[in-house]
C-alpha cells in the first residue's frame, strides 16, 4: 500500500477482488498475485489465517485493526524493498515527486 501510496480503504477494496465486502483468500491470492508480491501459497495462507482465524474472511474492520498497527518499515526490510521504497518516496531533485517506481 505504502509504494502504491493507497490508503486502508483503497488498499481494502484493491484486494477486495470479488467487491462483495470481505477479502476471501481467493481473493487475497488472487491481489498477491496480481500485485507480483512475491508470496508462496503458504505464505499467503498463513496470512489469510491470521487475519481470518474462522476462514470466513477479512472484513473492513478486520483490514483497518490489521493494517493500522503494521511494522510497514519492518515488512519493507524483510522484502529487500528498502532501497527501492526510499528512492520511490523521495523528492527527485528540482522539487518534483519521486521517481516512476513511486507512481505505481
Amino acid at each position: 500500500l505504502l509504494l502504491n501510496q493507497l490508503s486502508i480503504e483503497e488498499g481494502f477494496a484493491a484486494f477486495d477482488v470479488d467487491a462483495d465486502g470481505v477479502v476471501s483468500r481467493e481473493d487475497l491470492g488472487s491481489a498477491v498475485a496480481s500485485l507480483e508480491m512475491q508470496l508462496t501459497p503458504q505464505e499467503v495462507d498463513a496470512l489469510f489465517a491470521h487475519w481470518s482465524p474462522s476462514g470466513a474472511g477479512v472484513d473492513r474492520e478486520a483490514w483497518a485493526a490489521g493494517l493500522g498497527g503494521a511494522d510497514v518499515n519492518g515488512v519493507i526490510r524483510s522484502r529487500d524493498l528498502f532501497m527501492l521504497t526510499r528512492r520511490a518516496l523521495s523528492p527527485t531533485p528540482g522539487g518534483g515527486e519521486g521517481g516512476e517506481i513511486g507512481r505505481a
